[in-house]
């Protein structure tokens, strides 16, 4: 399936993004959440991936997987937008409240 169109402009036009994966997370969530980081850097943009969970260690050999931040770590977002991928399902796109994560 396409991506639909309004979510390819988001990407295209995002400047700061914080793209999550969800808790236990395998390795197509963790590349789909990397892959959304790259490209919109690639676009001049700044993204950083999240995970609820640490990084098993088994993936310890994907590129870029040390840029993973948890919910361990103490960080705040300013204005992003977020990016939902799950499997083999489109990319989804939503606006992205200023959020704490905490432990």
């Amino acid at each position: 399936a396409a991506v639909p169109a309004e979510v390819v402009a988001r990407i295209r036009s995002a400047r700061n993004v914080l793209t999550v994966c969800h808790e236990n997370p395998e390795a197509d969530a963790l590349g789909s959440a990397l892959a959304v980081a790259l490209a919109v850097e690639h676009l001049g943009g700044r993204a950083t991936p999240v995970c609820a969970d640490e990084v098993p260690q088994v993936y310890a050999f994907m590129p870029h997987i040390g840029r993973f931040l948890s919910r361990a770590l103490q960080c705040q977002f300013a204005e992003r937008s977020a990016y939902r991928t799950s499997g083999n399902r489109t990319v989804t796109a939503a606006p992205f409240p200023t959020p704490a994560l905490s432990t």
